[in-house]
């Protein structure tokens, strides 16, 4: 019993990978396009849910229509019936079901024909702008009503996305896969769970050639392999994109107050975070890492970032894409701000110089198994 846990615990922990990992990682849409752009891709998380209703048609649209080189974040339910859905309920932290809709429950007690309609005015996430509040009356059908995820693949047919399943469910990750398949959009996405090794697990089981990113606990322990001095020498872990956190002082307190309450900040509960903070921003901010991450192959994505300091940063460090709830916002910022142009190598201009451009066409009914059969 003992030496089954041992090495259960040595598989969560380990830092090697597999053989065709970094095969996969090359070959991600992030680090595809990323690798020869002078400015960080976009990605819109939840479809850019800052600036109109999060994981919808409508912000989808609205996302791509205000920014370039954008990227979409989506995250995927099942319902009672099976349906895969576009949608974060993710419990206790947001209870989005009651947030979005008014009903205090749970995606997964609905079927997709009785699911409630958006509520006329949602909050916006907690990392968007405090009190902030997103108006769907202004919206069609497709900004007020709960999609699918087949009716977001058809709409956005060659837009690629970074997909993060939710829930325990076995059959959400064989039906993710089945909708994939049906768009042939496998080679375009990017999937997983930033916070289950289990999810991350069951997507590289059913297809291991779709790219996953990491998850908080491969995070923790890339962050210790650094700070070891043991990174250099160690193969990266199952992941082929990094998350890094870059989140700044006035949004920590933000999210302070928005867990324990005004009533609960006494000054000594301050100082105490003001320590703690500087210390994590100190910790987390780590460039040279960043830089030997993206030297061997894995880009870094900013995840989530939503103001000014932030976004500064991220373009200063050269990382491939920033993931914000604000991708206009972001897209007015970066025609402004300073473009400084990464490094490309010599493997990526050859890949791109080796590449032909295909229409699309060719690209929606390319096979399936030649695909696969090309990868592998």
């Amino acid at each position: 019993m003992g030496l089954h846990t041992n090495k259960n615990l040595l598989r969560e922990m380990s830092l090697f990978r597999r053989v065709n990992a970094p095969m996969r990682s090359m070959s991600s849409p992030i680090r595809r396009t990323s690798s020869l752009g002078k400015k960080p891709l976009v990605i819109a998380h939840r479809c850019g849910g800052g600036e109109a209703p999060e994981n919808t048609i409508a912000a989808a649209r609205q996302s791509l229509e205000n920014a370039s080189s954008l990227i979409l974040h989506v995250d995927l339910l099942l319902t009672a019936d099976k349906q895969v859905v576009c949608f974060h309920d993710q419990e206790p932290h947001e209870r989005n079901m009651l947030k979005m809709t008014g009903r205090d429950s749970s995606i997964r007690f609905f079927d997709f024909n009785h699911l409630p309609p958006l509520l006329s005015r949602i909050p916006t996430n907690p990392l968007c702008d405090l009190g902030s509040y997103v108006d769907t009356t202004k919206y069609t059908r497709e900004g007020r009503k709960i999609c699918k995820f087949e009716d977001l693949c058809e709409a956005f047919i060659d837009v690629p996305m970074v997909l993060e399943l939710w829930g325990d469910d076995p059959t959400l990750v064989e039906r993710v896969h089945e909708i994939l398949f049906s768009f042939r959009r496998a080679k375009n996405v990017v999937w997983g769970n930033r916070f289950s090794v289990k999810i991350q697990r069951a997507c590289e089981d059913y297809d291991h050639v779709i790219p996953t990113f990491s998850t908080a606990s491969q995070w923790s322990w890339l962050y210790i392999a650094y700070y070891t001095g043991v990174l250099p020498f160690l193969p990266i872990q199952h992941f082929d994109v990094f998350n890094a956190v870059l989140i700044n002082e006035a949004k920590w307190r933000r999210l302070l107050i928005g867990s324990l309450g005004q009533n609960f900040l006494s000054d000594l509960v301050v100082l105490v975070f003001n320590v703690i903070q500087r210390t994590l921003n100190w910790l987390l901010r780590a460039p040279k890492m960043f830089e030997h991450l993206q030297a061997r192959g894995i880009p870094v994505v900013a995840f989530v970032v939503n103001d000014k300091e932030e976004w500064g940063y991220a373009c200063s460090k050269n990382m491939a894409a920033i993931c914000t709830d604000y991708p206009a916002r972001f897209n007015a910022f970066s025609n402004t701000a300073p473009v400084v142009s990464p490094p490309v190598s010599q493997q990526d201009m050859k890949a791109a110089s080796s590449t032909k451009p295909q229409s699309r066409e060719q690209r929606r009914h390319t096979s399936f198994n030649e695909y696969r059969n090309g990868r592998l």
